[in-house]
């Protein structure tokens, strides 16, 4: 969860109030600003239960509006355990057996009505997995989708140079807005169910930001 929060926080920054469109801007636009920073996170594939993933490096860039930008969390210690015994997981984009790759894009948002909730919307690039048992092993997985970030720090019109944010189940934004799900297909692509995110995440920007509300 942890690994979400640095990017949602990186995103959120301060920006003329003219040049808001409804979303939280991380200032001082016009300049590219990275990020990174660490936690642990939980995967919740349905096909291969949860996934608990022991570290997590999170790296990204927030773009030159201040309210998109690209990030990347490399989870380290992946696992899973069935019938007692743990079995390491692994994403094929990911170099060992118990890593786990997520990379993408992401948007600012707010999470409330009032608008007074920042957050990140991470949309996730396809993600294979596979876990160490069944008959035959490995089990797979595939995640896709996207999955929503709470800003706890900064807060709105706080200057800092750090950041935290959440990631948790389902959410809808701006509270009464469309449901995000992050969606996990079973090995042979024919069954879909509802997937999951969890993580905190710590993160430290290239230079001090701070997060303008509508």
């Amino acid at each position: 969860m942890a690994l979400i929060g640095f990017a949602a926080a990186l995103m959120l920054g301060l920006a003329p109030a003219s040049t808001l469109a409804g979303e939280p801007v991380v200032d001082p636009v016009g300049a590219d600003i990275t990020f990174s920073g660490g936690g642990n996170a939980l995967l919740n594939t349905v096909w291969v239960g949860n996934v608990a993933c022991q570290n997590v490096d999170a790296s990204g860039t927030i773009g030159s509006t201040g309210k998109a930008g690209t990030m990347t969390l490399d989870m380290t210690g992946c696992h899973v355990i069935y019938l007692g015994f743990t079995y390491a997981c692994q994403s094929t984009s990911a170099p060992l057996s118990n890593t786990i790759k997520l990379a993408g894009t992401f948007e600012t948002t707010y999470l409330t009505d009032a608008k007074t909730k920042p957050g990140i919307k991470f949309d996730i690039a396809v993600t294979r997995i596979a876990c160490g048992y069944g008959a035959p092993p490995p089990t797979f997985a595939t995640l896709s989708g996207s999955v929503l970030g709470t800003l706890s720090v900064p807060a709105c019109g706080i200057e800092s140079n750090k950041g935290t944010i959440n990631f948790e189940g389902d959410e809808q934004i701006t509270g009464t807005g469309p449901s995000v799900t992050l969606t996990s297909t079973n090995a042979v692509e024919t069954e879909q169910a509802p997937g999951g995110l969890g993580a905190d995440i710590s993160v430290e920007f290239s230079k001090a930001i701070k997060v303008t509300c509508v």
